[in-house]
């Protein structure tokens, strides 16, 4: 898999330089909405503070704001997050909310940083080195605490006016609990910007005269432009592991290149995603130390900042949701080719995104309708998604489904894609944006805890993604638990635990049972075009007994091949439908015969109880129309031929039961004799 990502950084850093890899990708708001509904566009900003070492003080003010430009400013200003917690607090350019850093630690870990990066007899031509030296030697600085103190706010006078008491309340808090946990507020304070306004990076600048005991001029220098800055950050790229740079570089066979070159440290061990495949741990916050890693995984500076690069990519432009769970996916070339577009991966990210973006269903399916039968792509790939957990501080990989063969994923896609157009009239309507890859994770219920977090080893869904991308085959029964358990956790209304399931109001359960029949039908004869699903001999001898159904029935019957004991069912659930709304004509909108049904499983002999419970209330609400009438002339003979050898599950008892109500709420009109009344049966959207 290290390979696989390294192909993508070779890609990716085809046209960037080895700064680029180290950079973190900012995503400013750019718009807000107010209380009238009213879309305000924001404006962002980076903020120079300076730092004047001439006259002792620190400005912070809008003369000193620079309009945030998303594609240039990271790079310009060298934007590279947070160091570590345990590591040096070195970098120079930082979020609002860090800010505490350029306050506090920062200058002095710079300072350390150098020193540890160089010799002693290189720091007097080191720019940057001098600058930060110089700033620590000032009136500003409180070395022993390694922070700026906190009476040189005194020189930031606020301007007259409402705010200035409170402004004044910050100075006082500032000199009492330091300048570093206040540093935020303060500047936010003293800015005083609009609502529309905002702050994304602060950077400092130095305002000193070039020659202290001269006439020398007036200096002001942003600290992140000095080369030796940039420098400095790039030799994370080249350090060994005790962090320290050696006179004599050792050599070492590459990993990757299989080159001998300048070994680049361990590194591996400490990136999130690179790390779950080279130490195999799982939860790459545990640190393990592997015996010989350095050896089996060296690699070279060069190498290092593909990996890098590919690193930043995969999580900037190849991430993704499966099962409500952030995932990951990594393809991995296997074309022989050298060079490879990275518009290439965005546009595989693009195919992919799509198949399980609900809210990109209407492109995805006209997508699947323009692709030709014969359409390849002119590289060959595999798949690997990678679901994690991650706080900011540690990477937990909690699935890891891979190599997934891209041929397979296309004609997984477009299986789902037939199925679904063949009942797109069912399944679409007022209530659903229709069924792809990614709507399977509204079919299985997943019990979150009580903090609203989802379980990772408890998530069905999950693991379900895994078994269908992994193409092993399924159990039937299991997939209509999961139907069975939908509808009850839908009908007890517990969507406080079981989140990811759709829900309906009171009034409109019907529709639960038709979206989620005709849902889990769509999947169950999509695995069965896959050959991922044991398929069941269905006998069905003809009768000439049988009464004569509509064309539309027939075909819905044969198409889905119903055995006999399906069919019993089929025509019990037409029956329920019919009294169901027979009650709500009535005036019982909950219709309560479906307290009838045991949604958890249902044995023969409550089949029978409901069959003679539901005949009661048609003879009760003289609903046996000439179609009802045959409705149950065929649920009785079925029963009655296949009564002895009852091979259903109480699940499946319960599925195809709700086939028939399900059926006759999509399809109200549906009728073998015209003449018949057109109110019998049948949904509503109300």
């Amino acid at each position: 898999m290290i390979n696989a990502i390294y192909k993508i950084g070779k890609a990716i850093s085809s046209n960037q330089e080895p700064i680029d890899s180290l950079l973190k990708t900012i995503k400013p708001i750019k718009e807000r909405t107010d209380r009238q509904g009213n879309t305000i566009a924001i404006q962002n900003y980076i903020l120079r503070i300076i730092f004047d070492l001439i006259e002792n003080k620190i400005i912070i003010s809008s003369s000193n704001l620079i309009t945030f430009d998303y594609g240039k400013s990271g790079k310009r200003f060298i934007y590279c997050g947070n160091n570590k917690s345990a590591g040096k607090q070195f970098y120079l350019t930082r979020e609002l909310k860090s800010v505490k850093y350029l306050f506090g630690k920062t200058f002095s870990d710079l300072i350390d940083k150098i020193e540890s990066e160089y010799d002693e007899k290189d720091f007097q031509s080191n720019n940057l080195y001098n600058l930060v030296k110089m700033l620590i030697e000032s009136p500003l600085y409180d070395k022993e605490n390694k922070s700026i103190k906190p009476g040189t706010i005194d020189n930031i006078r606020p301007k007259p006016g409402k705010i200035e008491q409170i402004k004044s309340k910050r100075i006082e808090q500032i000199r009492k609990e330091g300048i570093e946990s206040s540093a935020a507020g303060l500047i936010s304070d003293f800015m005083s910007l609009n609502t529309n306004e905002k702050i994304i990076l602060v950077t400092p600048t130095i305002v000193y005269k070039e020659n202290k005991d001269g006439d020398g001029g007036i200096q002001t220098i942003d600290l992140v432009q000095l080369s030796e800055y940039k420098e400095l950050v790039l030799s994370k790229l080249k350090t060994n592991k005790t962090g320290k740079k050696t006179s004599k570089s050792k050599n070492g066979y590459c990993y990757l290149c299989k080159q001998s070159k300048e070994a680049s440290s361990n590194y591996l061990k400490r990136i999130g995603v690179m790390k779950f495949f080279t130490t195999t741990a799982i939860n790459s916050a545990s640190g393990i130390n592997k015996t010989y890693y350095d050896k089996n995984y060296r690699i070279c500076s060069d190498c290092l900042t593909m990996l890098l690069s590919a690193e930043k990519y995969i999580k900037n432009k190849m991430s993704m949701k499966i099962a409500g769970t952030p995932a990951y996916v990594i393809p991995h070339v296997l074309s022989v080719k050298e060079e490879i577009a990275p518009e290439y991966f965005e546009k595989l990210h693009n195919r992919i995104d799509m198949a399980f973006n609900e809210n990109r269903f209407d492109e995805f399916i006209t997508s699947i309708k323009a692709s030709s039968e014969n359409e390849e792509s002119d590289l060959s790939f595999s798949l690997n998604f990678l679901s994690y957990e991650t706080d900011g501080n540690y990477f937990k990989v909690i699935n890891h489904i891979h190599d997934v063969p891209a041929f397979y994923f296309s004609r997984l896609t477009k299986t789902i894609a037939d199925s679904y157009l063949k009942y797109e009239q069912e399944i679409k309507g007022d209530f659903n944006k229709g069924f792809g890859l990614g709507s399977i994770y509204k079919l299985i219920p997943i019990k979150y805890k009580k903090d609203g977090k989802l379980s990772g080893t408890k998530n069905k869904a999950l693991l379900f993604y895994s078994q269908l991308l992994g193409q092993e085959r399924m159990k039937k029964n299991i997939m209509i638990s999961y139907f069975c358990e939908a509808i009850y956790h839908l009908y007890m209304n517990q969507q406080s635990v079981y989140k990811n399931l759709m829900y309906y109001k009171e009034e409109n359960f019907d529709f639960a049972i038709k979206d989620y029949f005709y849902r889990y039908l769509v999947l169950l004869r999509s695995l069965e075009k896959l050959n991922l699903l044991n398929k069941e001999a269905q006998i069905m001898e003809k009768d000439n007994n049988e009464a004569e159904l509509s064309n539309d029935i027939e075909q819905f019957l044969a198409e889905n091949e119903f055995n006999i004991q399906q069919r019993a069912l089929f025509y019990l659930g037409l029956l329920v439908n019919q009294v169901a709304y027979s009650q709500r004509g009535q005036g019982h909108f909950k219709k309560p015969i479906l307290k009838k049904i045991s949604y958890q499983g249902m044995s023969l002999n409550d089949l029978k109880r409901l069959y003679v419970d539901v005949f009661e209330k048609l003879v009760q609400y003289n609903a046996l129309y000439p179609n009802v009438e045959k409705y149950n002339t065929l649920c009785k003979h079925y029963f009655d031929r296949s009564d002895n050898s009852w091979e259903l599950s109480e699940f499946e008892n319960v599925f195809y039961l709700l086939s028939g109500y399900a059926y006759k709420v999509a399809n109200p009109a549906s009728s073998d004799d015209s003449n018949d009344n057109i109110n019998e049966g049948g949904g509503s959207n109300e």
